[in-house]
């Protein structure tokens, strides 16, 4: 059981990367499933006090969520998906994931742009509109989370 939880988490942020990509839409299904894995994984290891740390970085990160949302930086379920993350990860390393994520969002741009000029010049078509103009966001949650997990020695405690 010790490492089940952060290759359950990593698994569900594959899909969730995927279905950013694809479809532009991150499903509350896996934001859902995020949160319960990291929470169930964490008690089940760490007992049901180790809970708190997570639960305050949860809501800490929804909030945060939230006004990213507001302001138009992140999508909802940018948002949503990140906090179930952060509900795996005590408060007090919370900079750390968010670090991960912050240095993984930086790639993923970089690329996406050059990727995407790239393939405008093979093509010679328009630039993509609406949301297909946008970074799917959830694949550079999905490769920080995964990074900070396995990196950081999380994955032995989940």
């Amino acid at each position: 059981m010790i490492e089940i939880g952060a290759v359950l988490i990593s698994l569900l942020l594959v899909w969730a990367a995927w279905k950013d990509i694809r479809h532009r839409i991150l499903p509350n299904s896996a934001a859902v499933a995020i949160l319960i894995v990291a929470l169930g994984s964490t008690a089940l290891s760490e007992g049901f006090g180790a809970l708190l740390p997570n639960i305050a970085h949860f809501a800490a990160a929804l909030l945060a969520g939230i006004v990213l949302f507001a302001i138009r930086w992140i999508g909802a379920g940018d948002a949503k998906v990140y906090a179930a993350l952060a509900a795996a990860v005590p408060v007090q390393n919370g900079l750390s994931l968010l670090a991960y994520v912050a240095a993984a969002m930086f790639v993923t741009v970089i690329c996406w742009f050059g990727f995407s000029r790239i393939r405008r010049a093979r093509q010679s078509s328009a630039a993509p509109s609406g949301d297909f103009a946008k970074v799917p966001l959830g694949l550079a949650i999905a490769i920080g989370g995964i990074a900070f997990l396995w990196r950081t020695g999380l994955h032995e405690i989940l």
